[in-house]
């Protein structure tokens, strides 16, 4: 069995390949895997299309959520499809607080493959991968350019605002946003003197002019 190095979100589920290379007829196999992250409550582990209709159950090692073991097997005692690739896929739940560049690794222990006639068969008990954090693409709106027309405001007075949103971040705005304009004190008080919302979309790297009038 082969593990390769995987990626994700922060607060996402990923699905971890698990990899098969055999010389010969493989019917069924078991093996432990101790992750750094609970599994997926939302996705169940799922077979390749190198199953020829074997089926795939896991469950808890003394109660731990982050260590399992998973068995796959033919009850017609049929032998696996080919001879290499990824033979089914493990989702894990990433932690919500994982922060971007964290890496873990993904271990997997006391692996058993069996041919037709119940022999042991596996060339390695044990594969290791490495597990990396990836900082979530969001927008960043950034404030530039921004022009008062008046010099003095007295109050009841209107005032005319113009400034640039810019969205500096690596991934589209969605939905809509409020601008809200403050008048800030010398005593660091503020004072709301206007608002108004965009609608539209802002990718990444584009910029919008606004006024407030």
């Amino acid at each position: 069995l082969l593990l390769t190095d995987v990626e994700g979100a922060a607060g996402k589920d990923v699905s971890v390949p698990i990899s098969l290379v055999n010389s010969g007829a493989v019917t069924a196999l078991q093996f432990d895997i101790d992750l750094p992250y609970p599994m997926s409550k939302n996705v169940a582990p799922v077979m390749s299309n190198r199953s020829d209709g074997h089926s795939v159950s896991v469950r808890t090692i003394n109660g731990s959520e982050y260590i399992y073991r998973v068995f796959v097997m033919s009850y017609d005692n049929k032998p696996l499809l080919g001879n290499s690739g990824v033979l089914m896929y493990f989702p894990i739940a990433i932690d919500a607080e994982a922060q971007a560049g964290d890496t873990c690794s993904i271990v997997l222990n006391d692996i058993v493959i069996s041919d037709e006639n119940g022999e042991q068969v596996a060339s390695e008990t044990s594969a290791t991968s490495t597990f990396m954090v990836q900082r979530v693409p969001t927008p960043d709106l950034v404030v530039t350019d921004l022009v008062c027309g008046n010099s003095v405001v007295t109050p009841g007075e209107a005032i005319n605002l113009t400034y640039t949103v810019a969205n500096n971040g690596n991934a589209p705005t969605k939905g809509s946003w409020t601008e809200k304009v403050y008048f800030v004190r010398s005593d660091g008080g503020r004072l709301h003197v206007g608002s108004t919302n965009y609608d539209n979309e802002l990718v990444n790297g584009a910029s919008i002019d606004r006024q407030v009038a």
